[in-house]
């Protein structure tokens, strides 16, 4: 701030004690020391508020880039998204594939469940049969036929 030497000093001490004189410059050197303390800690206070404003302003600048939780949802779910149409779209072509196999040759069924479809519908067949000759009464084979049908597995 202020380019001042040793020798600058020692000449502002003889002068202030000329003018002052021995029993005024202590009390002189004091109250001028008072206002050099206020004005470093006002400038100081100055000098931190800056800096406080400073990172504020980064602060804000930082959470600008931040994404919003919406969009961070729909970054993350894009990819999950399109391989979840990706599935679906093989899945019904191998669905597409078996029907069409199934057309072809109604007799050769060579996906899994086509055997236990089988078994069941057979098997359910045949419990009238059994259940009339029991002697069993017309109320009872009504709840049999009523059972619901088999589900298949599409996984």
């Amino acid at each position: 701030m202020f380019d001042v030497g040793f020798s600058e000093l020692v000449m502002l001490g003889i002068i202030a004690l000329l003018v002052l004189g021995p029993e005024r410059l202590p009390k002189a050197a004091r109250i001028f020391g008072g206002f050099m303390r206020k004005a470093r800690r006002s400038f100081e206070s100055i000098k931190q508020e800056i800096e406080r404003e400073i990172d504020a302003d980064e602060l804000k600048r930082q959470m600008a880039k931040i994404p919003t939780p919406q969009a961070l949802a729909q970054t993350l779910s894009q990819p999950f998204e399109s391989l979840n149409a990706a599935i679906t779209e093989e899945t019904a072509k191998v669905e597409r594939a078996l029907l069409q196999q199934d057309e072809a040759d109604p007799t050769s069924r060579d996906h899994p469940m086509s055997a236990a479809d089988e078994t069941v519908s057979a098997n359910i067949s045949a419990l009238p049969d059994a259940a009339v000759t029991a002697g069993d009464s017309q109320a009872e084979l009504s709840d049999v036929h009523s059972l619901p049908a088999p589900v298949a597995d599409k996984s």
